[in-house]
This record gives C-alpha cells, sequence and structure tokens, in this order.
C-alpha cells in the first residue's frame, strides 16, 4: 500500500529528473564557458590589440617614475608607442624619459604635476593638446601610511582632500582630458588602476578601499556608455605587486614584479571589463569574493589590519611622540621638501622633525609626510644613507623654517 508521500512525491518525479538535469547541464556549460574563457584570456591573449597601430601612436601615463607606473611606461614603449610621463618629481620623470628612449627607440615627452593640486590640468591639456592618444593609463593614487580608525587618522581633512584629488579627481580629470579625442578617432584604451581593495570594504583602510571601488564602478559605467564609439575602459584591480610602495622585496608566483604584472595585464585588455590582471592574482579574487562569506572576509580583514596597526603603533611607542602636522613650513614650501626627499624617508623612517605642532620640541617624522605619498616615488636604501638623509632632511627642513620667519 503506498504511504502519503509516495502519492505526493510520484507524481513529481519526472519535473524533478528534468530539473536535475537541467541543472547539472547548465552548471557543465558554466564551467566550460569559464574553462574557455580562462584559456582565451590568460593562455591566448589579445594578441597585438594593444599597439599604436590599433589604437594610436601616444600613451600616456600618470604616476609613471616607479612600480607599476614605471612598468606600464616601459612595457608600452616596448610596444612602440610614444610615452608621456606624469608625475611630480621632474628629475625622476627625465631619468624614466631617458632610459625608454634609449632601450626602445621611442620618442617621449614629461610633464610633472603633483596630482594633490588641482590646478594642473589646464597645464597638462595643453601640453597634449594635438598628441593622438590612443592609451591611457591612470595610475597614480596614494595610500594610507599604516591602517588606522577614520577618526584618527592624522592631519584628517588634509588626507581626505589628498585622497580624493589623486585616487578620484585624478581619474576623472585625465579621462575628461584625453577621451574626447578617442571618440573623434573612434579607437583608444583607457585603464584605471583601481586595487583588489576596491572590490570589497577594507576596514581601516576605508577611505583608500572606496576610493578604489569609485574607480572601479566609475570604468565599468564610462565602457558602457562608449563601447559602442569603439573604445575600451577597463578597471584593474591588482592584488599585492613586488614594489617599493608594498615593501615586497622578494617577487613570488602571487606577488609578481610590476614587468611581469603589466605584461600579464595588457593582454586582457578589449578581453575584460574588470580584471585583476594577472592569473594568480584572478583566483584570489575568486576565492574571496565567491567563496568566502562577505563576514568573514571582513572580519578577517579587520583582524590583520588591526595587528599592521599595532605593530606600528609599538614602534612609535619606542621613541618620542610624533607630530601631526608639518606646520612649520608654509603649504607653498611643503612640495619642494616632497621632491627633495625619498618617500620611504619622509613616511616610515623615525627622524626627528622641527615641527611646532607640539609646543616647538623635537619629535619624531611628520605623519603629514606618510600621507602625502604617491605610488610611484618611493625609494629605499641602506641604514647608512638612510641615517644621512636624515641629517640632511633635518638641516634643510630648520633653513626653510628660518628663511621664513
Amino acid at each position: 500500500m503506498l504511504s502519503w508521500l509516495d502519492v505526493v512525491l510520484r507524481p513529481l518525479e519526472a519535473p524533478l529528473w528534468w530539473l536535475g538535469a537541467g541543472t547539472a547541464v547548465w552548471l557543465a556549460l558554466t564551467a566550460l564557458h569559464r574553462l574557455l574563457s580562462g584559456i582565451r584570456v590568460w593562455v591566448l591573449g589579445n594578441g597585438r590589440l594593444v599597439s599604436p597601430a590599433r589604437l594610436g601612436q601616444w600613451a600616456v601615463v600618470t604616476g609613471a617614475t616607479d612600480g607599476i607606473g614605471k612598468a606600464y611606461a616601459e612595457e608600452l614603449g616596448r610596444r612602440g608607442f610614444s610615452i608621456v610621463l606624469i608625475s611630480r618629481s621632474q628629475d625622476k620623470l627625465d631619468e624614466v624619459a631617458r632610459a625608454v628612449e634609449s632601450k626602445y627607440g621611442v620618442q617621449t615627452k614629461t610633464i610633472s604635476a603633483d596630482f594633490t593640486r588641482m590646478e594642473i590640468y589646464h597645464n597638462i591639456a595643453e601640453r597634449l593638446q594635438g598628441l593622438e592618444i590612443g592609451v591611457l593609463v591612470n595610475n597614480v593614487g596614494v595610500s594610507y601610511s599604516y591602517p588606522e580608525f577614520f577618526l584618527e587618522v592624522p592631519c584628517l581633512d588634509t588626507f581626505i582632500d589628498n585622497m580624493i584629488n589623486v585616487n578620484i579627481t585624478s581619474v576623472c580629470q585625465m579621462t575628461r582630458i584625453v577621451l574626447p579625442g578617442m571618440v573623434e578617432r573612434k579607437k583608444g584604451a583607457i585603464l584605471n588602476l583601481s586595487s583588489a581593495s576596491g572590490m570589497y570594504p577594507v576596514p581601516l583602510l576605508t577611505v583608500y578601499s572606496a576610493s578604489k571601488a569609485f574607480v572601479d564602478f566609475f570604468s565599468l559605467g564610462l565602457q558602457a556608455e562608449y563601447r559602442r564609439k569603439g573604445l575600451i575602459i577597463q578597471s584593474v584591480m591588482p592584488f599585492f605587486v613586488a614594489t617599493k610602495m608594498t615593501k615586497i622585496r622578494r617577487p613570488t608566483l602571487d606577488k609578481p614584479t610590476p614587468e611581469r604584472y603589466v605584461a600579464a595585464e595588457l593582454s586582457t585588455v578589449g578581453l575584460q571589463d574588470r580584471t585583476n590582471g594577472y592569473l594568480p592574482h584572478a583566483i584570489l579574487g575568486w576565492v574571496t569574493t565567491s567563496l568566502l562569506p562577505s563576514a568573514l572576509r571582513t572580519s578577517h580583514i579587520m583582524g590583520l589590519n588591526m595587528s599592521q596597526r599595532a605593530r606600528h603603533l609599538r614602534k612609535q611607542k619606542t621613541g618620542v611622540p610624533m607630530a601631526t602636522c608639518m606646520d612649520t613650513l608654509p603649504a607653498h614650501l611643503l612640495p619642494l621638501v616632497m621632491e627633495e626627499f625619498p618617500q620611504s624617508l619622509l613616511a616610515e623612517a623615525a627622524a626627528e622633525c622641527v615641527c611646532r605642532a607640539v609646543q616647538r620640541e623635537p619629535r619624531l617624522r611628520c605623519q603629514q609626510c606618510a600621507i602625502i605619498q604617491e605610488e610611484d616615488e618611493e625609494a629605499d636604501g641602506t641604514e647608512l644613507e638612510q641615517d644621512q638623509a636624515h641629517r640632511c632632511y633635518l638641516r634643510t627642513l630648520e633653513s626653510l623654517r628660518r628663511s621664513t620667519r
């Protein structure tokens, strides 16, 4: 005798079988599509899409004097593009320009610009006028000097202004300058350097993470708007790369050199609107966004950043309390100091500073120096060289302070 359950389920056997079969087929087709897409992106690549013949003669790279920005300039030069290098330090710009010209035999131009300032874009637009720009790489950016709670970030007002100006405004303004020519020619590529930190919230790096999420959404929106015009706008979201800014000295499989990362990333242009740029990073991105629950991921990141913050604060407690603002110098003199000395010296070294923020007593280096920190301009050296740089830095600050009394 049939039970009531059998009576209920027997009419559903056929529909449930087809539902299961359909689900299995859908999963198999999805897996096959992802496999073929992965082979196309990470094995076959985009051929010679990123070339002057296909996109235009000139490539513009912001933050081009070190790290990923410098690697983009070199790789695009190797592919035959003439390069416009834009960054803050003219000396470093000239050095990279000479290296690219001598190594690849291409033409270069340099534009010195401090992206924390809003008045730079008129000059940049004038200098770029008339160039057939095929590629724009919006690479310049700033980050935290160490993970910190939002309200406890030193010089918070200045920090917010600089973060927005460099990470967000620069992307919008450079795109505004370059995009009309690309639309007119119906070809060109804009590569906006976001970050894996923009894929999900990163507590204690909240402003940076949010600014990189803006870059990602801005890129995807523009791509939808201008795809039919023949343009490529791509959001690039790397994880860690072995640069001076990340303080990773030895590259590994998942932390590549800038050169290796950029070569892989350029192969994804035109194939992915949003890319992690490098196969191991793509795997990390899939794991952290698709497999980890968001609450667990946020909690884990919070724990990691709390540990980094604690280590930083312990180091500070071993010395004299830090001053919080470099108000010894007038604002117009700060860029001179920022260009003269390596960012690692200003951002990390426990050197005495002639701040008057706390009753004019000698203090450890100003946190303000660490805030205004471009991704493309950090330097390192031996302990002896850094010690000599500290003394030179202090003498220069004291000289400038006295000259403006």
